[in-house]
């Protein structure tokens, strides 16, 4: 397809500003998409195929905690609804593996009486040796698949709004976002000078016919060289929609895991668990003696807490 009309030299120039210094980024980029005449892909078929590809990397990067991928946690379990678990899983995770025996609270009862009073002292330690402790650390493996969750979803309701904010990926956002901007500038002016035709069919007829007739004309060189224009900026179209993707992909791995790292350090502060293992052990002196009693209680009480914990990080993410 020739583009009748137009200068070569114009889109010579267009792919010398491939490393552009566009003034779009400041900050947040633009989904890559646009009208017909401006020969970019359909803005609702750009939105929903990254929606679909960054979905389908965050099950990916869930799927490996699930699987034991990652060192730390040899079982995840998530108490909480998300859109990788459907429903809590409290005792074995959705591919059916346990979530593992709990650490095993001893609680020693200390009476001392005096004159007018009888006063209760309560020590508790936590022993998490061997496969103890493996529940809590699924449970909090599970606040990462919350986490990525809950980044997941404040990304692509972003990319359906048309403007994906840079947070986390500071470092890659000034030369791709301005990568990005810069293109939808060159395909804006490239669409100008098509002259009111619509831009993206013409780029869209890249068949590479005018290369197989060797007997051009000067004016048909000039065509064919338009033709490879044509061919290399629906190249370059597909290279930014991939660009755009893999920004919000890093997105969606930096949240996530920041948000996951402040998460433990708030939960699991030893100081702060200390404190909370000595409340409950005091909730629980109904129990007296009773280990099993004892750690029935305390597994009762770390569970609403964790839960709790989650939902309040995690369960408003819009």
């Amino acid at each position: 397809m020739k583009v009748m009309g137009v200068a070569l030299s114009p889109w010579v120039m267009t792919f010398s500003v491939l490393a552009f210094s566009g003034s779009g980024w400041a900050g947040g980029v633009q989904v890559p998409c646009g009208t017909a005449d401006t020969g970019l892909h359909e803005c609702r078929e750009v939105k929903e195929r990254s929606v679909e590809l960054v979905t389908a990397r965050a099950k990916e990067i869930v799927e490996d905690w699930y699987r034991g991928k990652v060192n730390f946690y040899s079982r995840t379990c998530s108490l909480t609804r998300n859109i990788f678990s459907k429903e809590p899983e409290v005792d074995s995770n959705h591919l059916g593996q346990s979530c593992g025996d709990w650490s095993e609270i001893r609680t020693t009862y200390r009476v001392k009486k005096k004159k007018f009073s009888v006063r209760v002292d309560s020590t508790s330690t936590i022993h998490s040796d061997g496969s103890r402790g493996a529940r809590e650390r699924a449970y909090t493996a599970g606040a990462y698949v919350q986490a990525v969750d809950c980044a997941l979803k404040r990304i692509n309701n972003e990319i359906r709004s048309g403007t994906l904010s840079i947070r986390a990926c500071q470092s890659m956002g000034s030369s791709t976002g301005e990568k990005v901007s810069g293109l939808i500038t060159s395909f804006k002016t490239y669409s100008a000078s098509v002259k009111g035709a619509n831009a993206r069919e013409v780029l869209n007829k890249c068949d590479g016919d005018a290369q197989k007739n060797n007997g051009f004309t000067d004016g048909q060189g000039k065509g064919e060289a338009l033709d490879q224009v044509n061919c290399r900026l629906v190249a370059q179209r597909a290279a930014t929609e991939t660009l755009f993707q893999e920004f919000a992909i890093c997105e969606l791995m930096m949240l996530s895991k920041a948000a996951f790292d402040e998460f433990r350090l708030e939960v699991l502060d030893p100081a702060d668990m200390r404190g909370r293992i000595d409340g409950w052990a005091k909730a629980c002196q109904g129990c007296e003696a009773d280990h099993s009693c004892q750690n029935t209680c305390y597994q009762t009480h770390y569970t609403k807490f964790f839960k709790g914990k989650v939902e309040n990080r995690f369960g408003r993410c819009e």
